[in-house]
């Protein structure tokens, strides 16, 4: 018969997630594997939750605190997001997901596992940052240039009814091709900005 523990063991030995299981009527570790203990830099012997919790954001601290307070026997709970600043200064965006199981002696085991977000936070944080930039870009485009040019037309229009009292066909010509562009112009800037508005994230597709 095929021991599915040891399978799962050894997946976890291998995982770049972080595993552990904690006892948590005599308040230890039972078991972190690997990426746990190079993600903290502890061993087992060394892992304390009061050590762990010192590194949560204080912002998340409250929030992760009734996450646990909120945990059933049995009932998986997941997507429990909050950062951490580790002893090297960096802050780490986290995702956490928990079990309890009751084991013999009536002993509640707390299992799961965390997952690394941070590359993947930044990654959104740049992208929103970009399209902000992005966004402002757009806003002088529709309004530091096309207003100009918006002027330029409606003058140009003015223009080309007085030039019916001026004889020469060339200035009126000119005046005209003026009002043309322009009109074009600022069309054409509208339809841009309307475009790149609608590409942004969070726009109507």
């Amino acid at each position: 018969m095929i021991n599915t523990a040891s399978l799962l063991f050894t997946l976890a030995e291998h995982s770049p997630q972080i595993y552990f299981a904690y006892n948590l009527a005599n308040k230890n570790f039972i078991y972190i594997n690997p990426a746990f203990e190079s993600f903290f830099q502890v061993s087992a012997s060394q892992a304390s939750t009061a050590k762990l919790f010192a590194m949560v954001h204080p912002d998340d601290q409250d929030r992760l605190e009734q996450s646990f307070i909120d945990l059933q026997p049995d009932i998986f709970k997941n997507n429990i997001e909050f950062r951490m600043i580790l002893p090297d200064g960096k802050e780490y965006h986290l995702q956490l997901n928990l079990l309890i199981q009751c084991e013999e002696g009536n002993q509640n085991i707390l299992t799961g596992y965390i997952e690394d977000r941070t590359e993947v936070e930044n990654s959104s944080i740049k992208l929103d940052e970009f399209a902000n930039k992005k966004n402002t870009i757009l806003n002088i485009i529709s309004h530091d240039l096309a207003g100009p040019l918006g002027s330029i037309q409606n003058i140009a229009a003015i223009l080309s009814r007085k030039t019916n009292l001026v004889e020469d066909q060339e200035i009126k010509r000119w005046v005209l091709l003026i009002e043309e562009i322009s009109k074009k112009s600022v069309h054409t800037i509208q339809e841009f900005v309307k475009q790149e508005f609608v590409e942004l994230p969070g726009g109507d597709q």
